[in-house]
């Protein structure tokens, strides 16, 4: 699996579903959003800190979604099968 581009990262549309975070990436095409998840397995979770992607994250899967509903529902059935 490719590992993430750290430099889409925009730390205000991350958002969590429990042990996992989501990350919104650029717009692929009208109402469509690039998305990455992760499972968060360190660092604090303090927004002013910096996020490490390497340290703190382990890419879990990516994807497109066309409303953060649907990717919300994407990462929470993705929970059940986070390693």
């Amino acid at each position: 699996m490719d590992e993430p581009h750290a430099t889409r990262f925009d730390w205000r549309r991350t958002w969590n579903v429990g042990p996992l975070g989501v990350a919104e990436e650029t717009a692929v095409a009208p109402g469509f959003r690039r998305l990455s998840i992760y499972r968060i397995v360190g660092g604090p979770r303090d927004r002013s800190w910096r996020w490490s992607v390497k340290r703190d994250f382990v890419h879990v899967a990516e994807g497109y979604a066309a409303s953060r509903a649907a990717a919300r529902r994407a990462a929470e059935n993705a929970v059940g099968s986070a390693p």
